[in-house]
C-alpha cells in the first residue's frame, strides 16, 4: 500500500511538471509583398531571409540570401528601412523573444515601442526624437544592431506649392525632404503618374507642361501635381497649379470724325497715329499678342482700320533649382511667360541687384515660355532670399516675391 502511493505521489509530480511546462513558442514563415503584390522577401523560423528585386517593368532581376549566422540574435531584414515618425516597422531575425515586453528596440539609441513579437520578428514604429543610425534589439539571449542605417524622413513638400499656368507653359517643381531637395522621387498629376495631355505631363525632374487646351467655359482649371519618396509610399507633398486659357483679348475703339462735306475729297495717304493703352491681367492676355483697333463706319463717315500691338511685361513662375550655397557655379532654369527678346537676368535684394551673383549666356526658348543662364555666386554672398528678375524690350519682370520668382542663397 505504501509503496502504491509512492507511485501516485510521483504521478501526481510530473503531471504537475508537464502541467506548468510552457513549450517555446514556433517561428513561423514571413512573406512580404511590396504595393503591386510582387514577392520581395521571406523569412524562415531561424530568421535566414532572401529578398526579391525587379527591374523598372517588373522583371525579376537578382535574389539576395542574407544568413541569419552564428550569434544567439541577429538581425536580418528590417523592412520598410526608411520612415517618418510614427512609422510601422517590422525587423527580421533571430534569438527574439516571443514575449514583446522582454525586448527592447532603439533607433539610433531612442526607445521604441515593441507591439508584436515572435522568435524571428519584431514589430515596432519610429518613435519621436528617432534620427538616421543602426536599429539595436535585446532580448534574453543578446543583442543585435540592423546590417544597414534605417533612414528617419523628414517631412515632403513641393516648391512652389502654388502656381499659375497659361495653356501649352511650363513650370517647374522641387521636391524637398525635410527641408532639403532630394530626386528620389515620383511625379504625378491628379494622381495619374506623369499625367497626361488633358491635365497637363510632368517630367521625372518636376517640369509641368500644362495642356495646350482648357476644356470649360470658366478659362482656367486647378490641378495638383504631387511627388511620392520612391522607398516610402506613403511619404509625398504636393503642388496646386492654376492652368489659364491663352484667351484672344478685343478692345472696341470709337473715333468721331468731321462730318462730310459733299464736293470734298479726302487725301487717304495723309497717316495718323493711334495709340492704345491695354490694361490687362498677364494671366488673361497671350504675351507680345496682337490688338485689332478698329473705326467704326456709319453712313458717309470715313472709315480707317489697323492693327495695335500690345506688348506684356514677362512673368515669372518658376525656377530650378531653387536654392544654391555661396561660392557655386550652376546653371538655372526660369520658367514663366513673356521672355522672348530677354536681354537681362538679374538677383534682386531689397537695395538692387546683388553684385555677388553674376548671369551669364542667358537664352530662351522659342515660345518665350523658358529661360536659361549660367549663375555664379561668390563666396561672399549673404545667406537668404533674392527675387529673380527678367527683363525684356517690353519691360521687367515683377520685384516682388510671389514664391515661384525666389531664389535663396543658403
Amino acid at each position: 500500500m505504501l509503496e502504491l502511493r509512492r507511485v501516485v505521489l510521483l504521478l501526481v509530480v510530473l503531471i504537475g511538471a508537464l502541467l506548468s511546462f510552457v513549450a517555446p513558442a514556433a517561428a513561423d514563415i514571413f512573406y512580404l509583398y511590396d504595393d503591386l503584390g510582387r514577392l520581395i522577401a521571406v523569412v524562415d523560423p531561424e530568421g535566414n531571409a532572401a529578398t526579391y528585386t525587379y527591374d523598372e517593368v517588373g522583371n525579376l532581376r537578382a535574389i539576395q540570401r542574407i544568413d541569419a549566422g552564428t550569434s544567439l540574435v541577429g538581425i536580418t531584414l528590417v523592412t520598410p528601412n526608411r520612415g517618418r515618425v510614427g512609422t510601422q516597422v517590422s525587423i527580421f531575425g533571430k534569438g527574439f523573444s516571443a514575449t514583446a515586453a522582454q525586448n527592447t528596440v532603439t533607433f539610433n539609441g531612442t526607445a521604441a515601442t515593441v507591439t508584436e513579437a515572435a522568435p524571428n520578428r519584431i514589430t515596432t514604429s519610429v518613435p519621436a526624437g528617432a534620427t538616421t543610425g543602426l536599429i539595436s534589439v535585446t532580448s534574453p539571449l543578446g543583442t543585435a544592431t540592423s546590417p544597414t542605417p534605417f533612414t528617419v524622413a523628414g517631412a515632403m513638400a513641393v516648391e512652389p506649392a502654388g502656381a499659375a499656368v497659361l495653356a501649352g507653359a511650363r513650370q517647374q517643381f522641387q521636391a524637398t525632404e525635410g527641408g532639403s531637395p532630394t530626386a528620389d522621387v515620383t511625379w504625378a498629376v491628379n494622381g495619374i503618374t506623369e499625367g497626361d495631355t488633358t491635365i497637363g505631363t510632368i517630367s521625372a525632374s518636376g517640369l509641368y507642361m500644362a495642356p495646350a487646351t482648357i476644356l470649360g467655359s470658366t478659362g482656367t482649371t486647378t490641378v495638383t501635381v504631387t511627388a511620392t519618396h520612391r522607398d516610402d509610399r506613403q511619404a509625398s507633398g504636393s503642388a496646386s497649379v492654376t492652368v489659364i486659357a491663352r484667351t484672344a483679348f478685343f478692345s472696341a475703339v470709337s473715333v468721331a470724325l468731321a462730318a462730310y462735306a459733299p464736293g470734298r475729297t479726302v487725301n487717304q495717304n495723309v497717316g495718323s497715329s493711334l495709340s492704345v493703352q491695354v490694361a490687362e491681367s498677364p494671366a488673361l492676355l497671350v504675351a507680345g499678342g496682337p490688338v485689332a483697333a478698329a473705326v467704326a463706319e456709319s453712313g458717309t463717315q470715313f472709315v480707317g482700320a489697323g492693327a495695335v500691338a500690345a506688348t506684356v511685361a514677362p512673368v515669372i513662375t518658376g525656377r530650378s533649382p531653387a536654392s544654391a550655397a555661396p561660392g557655386t557655379n550652376l546653371a538655372i532654369t526660369v520658367t514663366g511667360s513673356g521672355f522672348t527678346g530677354a536681354t537681362g537676368l538679374s538677383f534682386l535684394l531689397a537695395t538692387g541687384a546683388d553684385s555677388n551673383i553674376s548671369v551669364t549666356n542667358l537664352q530662351v526658348n522659342p515660345d518665350g515660355t523658358e529661360a536659361t543662364a549660367q549663375v555664379s555666386i561668390l563666396s561672399g554672398a549673404v545667406v537668404g532670399g533674392r527675387v529673380i528678375q527678367i527683363t525684356t524690350p517690353g519691360g521687367a519682370s515683377t520685384r516682388a516675391g510671389t514664391g515661384g520668382n525666389v531664389f535663396n542663397v543658403q
